[in-house]
Order: C-alpha cells, then sequence, then structure tokens
C-alpha cells in the first residue's frame, strides 16, 4: 500500500495526513507506523550487566505534531509508548521529539503485527532473538552472517560469549 505524505520545506511542521488520522483502518495504520518507524526509528538495547540485553524501540522527530500522532495511532493498536524529554544536540536547530516501546511483549508483538521493512532494524531483532543479546556497531551484512552461521560468533572480533 502506497501512502501519499507530503514533506514540508520545514520538517517542523510535517504531519501525518488527515485522512490518515481520522481513517478506521488499521492496514493503513499500521503500514504508516511501519514506514515511518523504518525511517525516523530505531531498535537498540539498554546493558543489563554490561551486556546489550534489553530491546527498545525509538522514533524521533522534530515535528512535535506528528510525534503526537505516531502516539495516537501506536494507542489505536494498543502499544504504550514512552515519551522520551525533548532534546537539542550541539548541531540541531530544532529540538528532537522522541517515544519508545520498552515493554518486551510490546515489542514481540511489534514485530509479529507492524514489522520492519528495514533489514538493519530486522536484523538487530532477529539476532537478539537468537542469541539473547546484541553485538552494537555491526554492519547489517555481519548480522545476517552470524545469523546464518552462528558458530563463527565464537571468533568474530574477539567477541567472547
Amino acid at each position: 500500500m502506497k501512502v501519499n505524505m507530503k514533506l514540508d520545506i520545514k520538517s517542523k511542521h510535517t504531519k501525518i495526513p488527515d485522512y490518515i488520522m481520522k481513517s478506521k483502518n488499521r492496514v493503513i495504520w499500521i503500514n504508516v507506523l511501519r514506514g515511518l518507524f523504518d525511517t525516523d526509528g530505531t531498535i537498540f538495547f539498554d546493558k543489563i550487566k554490561g551486556i546489550n540485553k534489553r530491546p527498545k524501540i525509538k522514533f524521533s522527530t522534530v515535528s512535535r505534531q506528528m510525534l503526537g500522532q505516531v502516539i495516537e495511532l501506536g494507542n489505536r493498536l494498543g502499544f504504550h509508548f514512552y515519551r522520551n524529554r525533548p532534546y537539542k544536540g550541539k548541531k540541531d536547530k530544532n529540538y528532537n521529539y522522541a517515544v519508545e516501546l520498552q515493554r518486551r511483549n510490546e515489542i514481540e508483538r511489534w514485530v509479529k503485527e507492524i514489522g520492519f521493512k528495514n533489514s538493519k532494524h530486522e536484523t538487530k531483532y532477529l539476532f537478539w532473538k537468537s542469541f539473547g543479546f546484541h553485538i552494537p556497531h555491526i554492519t547489517t551484512k555481519e548480522r545476517k552472517e552470524l545469523l546464518y552461521f552462528p558458530a563463527k560468533l565464537k571468533t568474530f572480533q574477539g567477541f567472547k560469549c
């Protein structure tokens, strides 16, 4: 399904079109959220005892209105986002607004119902699901190789498991 979203020159004014927000069609909501997260989202891992084990899904934007719309669509689908405090990096002109999915059961449901089209996000999740942890700073290609050949994990860049 293709959704036509016009980009505003001023990205802080970007929003999800009204016809999507007024829609009662779950498939449209799912496709919009998947597309937004594939482009402006990430999956990352908090450390537990020094190992990247706790997955979180994060979406960030400079548009406060779009963030509110993402939360609304997520709520309609039964997801509970945690809103992060707005931040402005040293080189940023605008504040960045972000939300996260932190509950493990919701992250697993997100993957099952919404999924990822972005192979970077998908392989991070599959790696964590397969091995119970995540190795930071490796490429999608390296993750795919380790998923196909798990025995290589023992010798991967001196990583000890």
